[in-house]
Parts: structure tokens; sequence; C-alpha cells
């Protein structure tokens, strides 16, 4: 089973003309975490979950995580430039999430950014959710993906 949240909030700070100067953080709140697809037999093709199982699985998944987080999930972010590339630290508690970063400078200005990564529930310590009778596990591995516009303020 895969979860999702679309409430996040990213703060990023830094130069426009200096990527490798970005500072900030991404503020997910716990409640806003939503099951999303059912991938069977290890398929990567999502299948549908029913409302049921969708409403179980994201209780379940928000208890877990508010007792290893809280009520809000807060990833410090770092940017440094190695071998010609940008990468983002993003620093859970004491684990790291390594994110490749993709940048341009937009015509009026402003530094178009995405970056990406890959982590794991269980190097966050968070332990294994299962739902409904056990018979489905939330996915260990979670994607980061952030996108957006730097402008100078």
């Amino acid at each position: 089973v895969s979860v999702r949240s679309r409430g996040l909030t990213v703060r990023l700070d830094g130069e426009p003309s200096a990527p490798e100067s970005l500072t900030g953080e991404v503020t997910l709140p716990v409640a806003s975490l939503e099951a999303h697809a059912l991938h069977r037999h290890k398929n990567r093709q999502p299948a549908e979950l029913s409302q049921s199982d969708a409403r179980q699985i994201a209780e379940k998944t928000q208890a877990k995580l508010r007792e290893a987080f809280g009520t809000q999930i807060r990833v410090a972010l770092s940017a440094e430039g190695q071998a010609g590339s940008l990468v983002v630290l993003a620093r859970v508690h004491d684990a790291l999430i390594r994110l490749d970063v993709s940048h341009q400078n937009a015509a009026d200005g402003a530094l178009k950014i995405s970056a990406s990564g890959d982590a794991s529930l269980a190097a966050l310590r968070v332990p294994k959710v299962k739902a409904p009778l056990g018979l489905m596990v939330v996915a260990d591995g979670i994607t980061l993906r952030i996108s957006g516009q730097l402008r100078l303020t």
C-alpha cells in the first residue's frame, strides 16, 4: 500500500544565483496522509483500494507516525554542491535523505527547482503499518518530491 500527502509546506531561503546556498524546511501534517494505492505482489502498477481499507490504513499510518513525530513531521533542508551537481540533504531526526536536485533560471529571474530522494520508514524508526487484518502492509520506501520556484523577496 502506498500513502501520500498533498499537504506539504515548504520554506526555502537562499540566493537564486547560488543554489548551493539554499536552506529550508518541509512541514508535513500527519493528519494529511491518505492511503493512495494498493500494489499486489510487488507489482508497481497500482490497483484500486476500497474506501474502507483506505480509511483504516490512513488511520493506522497516522497513529504510527504521531508516535514517532507528533502531529507534524519536520524535515530540515540544506543544499550543497557536489561534483558540479546540486544535492539537498533532508534531515528527519537523525536520518538523512539525499535529494538529487535539478534547477534552471527562469526568464523572470526566479530559480525553478525540482528534487527527489528515497528513504525508509524503518530507518526513520517508524514501525510497519499493517491493515486491515494484517493482509496489507504500507510500503517501507518513502519518496520525497519537491518542486517550486525561488524568488528574491
